[in-house]
Order: structure tokens, then sequence, then C-alpha cells
């Protein structure tokens, strides 16, 4: 080897060397979409994205403050036949390369969701980019209305959703996240419809609300269910309650406990619910006597025999099963190649429901 390579090479290996490698990206270059919402359109369908502007966030400036006035937020739409057809629009026309990996939230309007959404959701399984965790959820007219919330803490919209999925419930409903996946599984099998949780954007476009509970036949929206069913839905998935009060015409009850168990015979639904209570302190007064609690605890077990009937029912009439009974009548009658339109539009309707409720007041005050 001649010296006038030997001294070229070491330049050539620096070169490399300061170059460094050519698929490292500056973030200054990427888009990072953090939330998708999908709408119906004439075309075919709509699609929203928020992205991300990182030097935007407080938490990622110098000094913890934020570069500017800007929100760290803006959205960006296009319209097309599919999904992919739209992505593909969306980094065709953006300068930045646009990841998906921190996607947190899909968003599908009701009237996508009435048409069914394996379709769409096959594509977001199949794709590497996409995290099968994400949440998934519902909102009545336009998904943009939803994803344009500008909340104060977190600064993102899809942190806000994450952060109300990740806790669940309050006084007056319980939360049943989905995850993506989760939807996906439950769409192809008897055993058990899935759900989804209806969003609606509040409080002057800051806040979320989670509103309704979103129930499917296979994949296609049917109904909705208000936030007590929801509630007593949780009760009979045997899912853990936070802080939930009942109320009945004399009282408030908070919820300690319960225990559900579910037969399924080849005719009949039998639950069986075990629930202890505390009276309200507000409402304590009220109970002088032993009297007044039985006659309160005998209130409380008429009210969730009827409501939970009502639910079924109602259940029943939008040939959807959210609950999981179908697994339960396929172990029952041994039937490893149940049909799911069978169980959901034959077998289930016709189910007769039987409650035996079992509610104790624990907690009263005091009582003379």
């Amino acid at each position: 080897m001649s010296l006038r390579v030997r001294l070229a090479l070491p330049l050539l290996l620096l070169g490399l060397v300061l170059c460094g490698c050519s698929d490292v990206k500056q973030i200054n270059r990427i888009t990072f979409v953090t939330a998708l919402g999908i709408d119906k359109s004439e075309v075919g369908v709509k699609v929203h994205a928020v992205i991300a502007v990182a030097g935007r966030f407080a938490a990622l400036s110098s000094g913890g403050a934020p570069t500017g006035s800007r929100s760290p937020n803006y959205i960006l739409t296009e319209e097309a036949h599919d999904i992919s057809e739209a992505l593909f629009k969306m980094k065709r026309r953006n300068s930045r390369d646009i990841q998906f990996g921190h996607m947190k939230i899909i968003l599908f309007s009701d009237e996508l969701a009435r048409s069914g959404l394996n379709e769409y959701l096959d594509l977001f399984l199949r794709r590497s980019e996409f995290q099968s965790i994400a949440w998934l959820a519902l909102t009545r007219g336009s998904t943009r209305n939803v994803l344009e919330t500008s909340p104060q803490i977190p600064e993102s919209p899809s942190d806000l959703f994450v952060d109300v999925f990740s806790q669940a419930g309050s006084d007056t409903m319980e939360v049943l996240p989905m995850l993506l996946y989760q939807f996906y599984s439950l769409s192809q099998e008897p055993d058990k419809s899935p759900y989804a949780m209806f969003v609606e954007n509040i409080k002057g476009g800051n806040r979320i609300d989670l509103a309704d509970l979103g129930v499917f036949r296979g994949d296609k929206l049917v109904g909705s269910l208000k936030p007590l069913e929801t509630m007593y839905l949780q009760l009979l998935q045997n899912n853990k309650l936070q802080p939930t009060l009942l109320t009945t015409r004399n009282a408030a009850l908070a919820v300690d406990r319960f225990k559900t168990h579910i037969d399924v015979s080849k005719q009949q639904i039998t639950i069986r619910l075990k629930l202890d209570a505390s009276v309200d302190e507000n409402d304590g007064s009220l109970l002088h006597n032993p009297e007044d609690v039985y006659k309160l605890q005998d209130e409380l077990n008429a009210k969730l025999a009827t409501d939970i009937s009502a639910l079924i029912a109602k259940l029943q009439k939008l040939h959807s099963d959210p609950v999981g009974f179908g697994g339960m009548y396929r172990q029952q009658a041994a039937d490893k190649q149940l049909d799911m339109d069978e169980w959901t539009d034959v077998i289930f309707p016709e189910m007769s429901v039987k409650t035996e409720i079992d509610a104790k007041i624990v907690r009263r005050g005091n009582v003379e």
C-alpha cells in the first residue's frame, strides 16, 4: 500500500465517524402523532391527526417553560378512500417524517362505528408503527371536536385521555376503557361483545367528559348504556369499583364490597349478587331503629334486582353481550363451535333471567 493511501485512509475513517449514521434524524425533523380521529365522509374517511411539537412543551423546554405562546399541538386533516391513503397524503404533504409510535388514543365517530370497525382496526394491528395498546373511544359527531380539547395540565390531549382511562370511575359512573387489541379480539368471538366509551369536549374546550358506553354487536355499534347502567355492567363483570354511590328513594348508599356469581344454563341466566353498603352520613338520621334498616335493605334489593334485569333485557334487545354470558353458555352447553350470530341473534335474546340480590347495610351511623 502506497504512502499516499495510508495517509488518506485515516482521514476517510475520521470523516465517516464525524458524519455519523445516515439514518439518524434530528428531533426537529420528526412529526410525532399522539392521537388519531377517524370520521366517515362522502369519499370514504376523514382522518384527523394530533401533532405534538416537542419544543413547545414546558417539560422539554429550557427552564421548564414553553418556548412561546403557541399551542404545543396542532391537527392535520386528510380525506381519502381509506385510512392508508389518508395517512399517505399526510406524509406526502408534510416536510417532516411522521411517526406514530407515540400514538395513545384512536377515536372513531359514532357514524363510522355503526358501519363496523374491524376493517379499520385491521390496518392498525397489521402495521408495526402503531401500538396495539392504544386506547379506543367513540365520539358523537366529528372526532375533531374532541381532539381540539386544549387541557392546561397535561398539555397534550392524548395524555389527558390516558389519565382518564387509566384511573376509573367516580360517584356517578364507572369507566370501562378498551384497548385497540382488546376490542379487535372480542369482536371475533361469541364469548363477549366489545364496547367503548363515548367522550366529549366540555368546559369551554379544556376538559373531556366520559358520557355513555357504546355497545357493539360484533364490530358494529348498536346502542349505548347510561352511566348507571355502565356501573351495573361493572358489577356483573366483577370489576373493581371506584367509590360508587347507589341511590334509593330515601337514601344514598356507598358500595363497600360486592361479589357476583353467574350461572348460565341452556334456558336461563341466573345472577346472584351479594353487596355490602354504607348509608351516607347525611341520611343516617333516617334510620331510627333496626326496622328502618331492614326496610332500606329491602328497598335496595328490589332496586338492584329491577335495574339489573332491565339492563340485561336491554342488551338482549340490542343483541349485544358485553357481560360475557356467551362464554359461560358455551362452557355449560359444551358447544365449542358456538357461532357469534347464533348466540347474539337467536339464543341470547330468548334466555330468561333470574336475579337473586343479597344487599346488606353494614355501616349505618347511630341506630336507637
